[in-house]
């Protein structure tokens, strides 16, 4: 499907891990763009014929606001799809937001719990909020599939 791209409807979105599409343009729960699969979910607050990424989606599909790309639906397996083990390098958005995570454990459960239920696969960025500051996270091993509460999350931080 053919979309032109917006930004998220409000920076709350932005940390989501998920693109945002018009409920008239949803079709399936997760779609593959540049090389990463997503979660996508309706918004009565993106256009119709658009799709909102934050500035990290567009970066690694390498696209800006208002370009066309092409989406594509993702059939999640029904078996063997679900990450094992996760290997996660942390920082800050903006260098020097924060002093360090204290307690990397609580930041890698927290990170599970947030991302239960998405798609993650090697070099992937996402983004969550974390002790109130964005934090970018990158996919370090060779991994593909989905998040569960069962993946043993490994994080590291870098400052």
């Amino acid at each position: 499907m053919a979309l032109t791209v917006m930004n998220m409807p409000t920076s709350e979105f932005a940390t989501t891990g998920c693109i945002y599409v018009h409920p008239s343009d949803a079709r399936a729960a997760y779609t593959s763009l540049g090389g990463f699969v997503y979660r996508c979910s309706p918004h009565p607050g993106v256009s119709p014929g658009h799709v909102a990424l934050n500035a990290i989606q567009r970066r690694l599909a390498n696209v800006s606001v208002s370009d066309q790309i092409q989406i594509e639906d993702f059939l999640v397996p029904m078996r063997a799809f679900d990450i094992q083990a996760l290997s996660i390098q942390a920082e800050w958005v903006k260098v020097n937001a924060a002093p360090p995570p204290q307690d990397l454990t609580a930041l890698a459960n927290a990170f599970r719990t947030h991302f239960t239920g998405h798609m993650l696969s090697s070099g992937q960025k996402v983004c969550m909020n974390y002790d109130g500051n964005p934090m970018l996270f990158t996919v370090k091993n060779d991994v593909k599939g989905l998040v569960t509460m069962h993946t043993q999350v490994s994080m590291t931080f870098t400052p």
